[in-house]
């Protein structure tokens, strides 16, 4: 379940994607990727807050020992990629590999770390459904200002 929350980060990447045709090939549109295109549509207030809340798991802002998502981007790597240890009771340790090649995280802080990437998650999807609100309104707003023309079809007789 943890993996799957970090992954609606990257549907959400997907779907910019797609919607504001960025150009990333589909199999390379990861939320990395997508957040860091230089195409990246920044003029959506909405898009622009799913770039910094997505700025928190990069390496800039994580590598800080307070970086605020840190470790939330160590723990899905580990489940991803290495081996964790969940213990039933809590012990005041730093989330990192420790000598036995495992990480280690007590089932309060797993159910912390799971309860802010919830958070999160709802936040991307919110915010998704804000710039297309916002795309749409801004479609809109151009319809308004063209100006038509019509065209009325007379008779040959009332032409000059």
């Amino acid at each position: 379940a943890y993996k799957t929350l970090f992954s609606i980060i990257d549907k959400v990447a997907f779907a910019i994607n797609s919607c504001w045709k960025l150009g990333i090939k589909e199999r390379n549109a990861s939320a990395e990727k997508v957040f860091n295109c230089k195409q990246y549509p920044k003029d959506n207030h909405a898009l622009s807050a799913m770039f910094w809340s997505y700025c928190e798991f990069s390496d800039d802002f994580c590598e800080s020992e307070t970086g605020s998502e840190r470790d939330l981007k160590i723990l899905r790597n580990a489940f991803e990629h290495k081996f964790v240890k969940i213990h039933k009771f809590h012990k005041d340790r730093k989330l990192e590999i420790e000598s036995d090649d495992f990480y280690h995280v007590s089932e309060e802080d797993l159910k912390k770390h799971a309860l802010r990437l919830l958070e999160i998650s709802r936040e991307f999807i919110i915010e998704f459904t804000y710039a297309i609100g916002i795309e749409e309104d801004k479609l809109k707003a151009e319809e308004k200002t063209t100006v038509s023309l019509p065209i009325i079809d007379f008779d040959d007789k009332w032409k000059v």
